[in-house]
């Protein structure tokens, strides 16, 4: 979503970007709502601009308008600053850009984001200082965050069998997979 955001702020015409940004969880833009706004008239202008023409319309469009507008208008400052500003940029409804991403996607998504800015960081230590660097090299990037499995929280993990190597459980569901 991080990424998709510096996509959008570079290159503001690609709709397939501006559709994910949408329906992801800085915009939470419905499927039918997503749909009655790029319409089915192949000769539309894009979906950007069709959003700045019909925010008006409805407030999730207006949202993310807003937000949109915000990222273009930070796409010239340096990556870190892109990054941390939309995540700690605070929208209509009072929430923060990572209060939204960990409330749609949970909580583990935090050390993701923290994966993110980290690289973005020691990105920019290594000369990739602005935006489309930065996004170029995180794109190219093998980056797998590891996470430390705490005590039990009352939630069921689905883990594959490499993963779960050495950890205890008072109860493991092994599916039967060779039938």
């Amino acid at each position: 979503d991080l990424r998709a955001l510096a996509r959008f702020a570079l290159f503001a015409h690609d709709d397939l970007t501006v559709a994910e940004i949408l329906r992801g969880p800085f915009c939470d833009v419905g499927e039918a709502s997503l749909f009655d706004l790029a319409g089915a008239t192949p000769t539309r202008p894009g979906l950007w601009a069709t959003l700045k023409t019909r925010a008006g319309e409805r407030v999730e469009w207006d949202h993310a308008l807003s937000l949109l507008e915000t990222a273009r208008a930070m796409a010239d400052r340096d990556a870190f600053g892109f990054f941390s500003g939309l995540l700690n940029r605070i929208d209509t409804q009072g929430l923060t850009g990572r209060v939204r991403m960990l409330n749609r996607l949970g909580a583990e998504a935090a050390e993701a984001i923290d994966e993110t800015l980290n690289l973005v960081l020691a990105g920019e230590g290594r000369g990739a200082v602005d935006l489309e660097t930065a996004l170029a090299r995180m794109e190219t990037a093998e980056v797998e965050v590891k996470r430390e499995l705490e005590g039990p929280r009352g939630q069921v993990r689905v883990m594959t069998v490499h993963g779960a190597k050495g950890l205890e459980a008072p109860v493991v569901i092994l599916p039967d997979t060779t039938g």
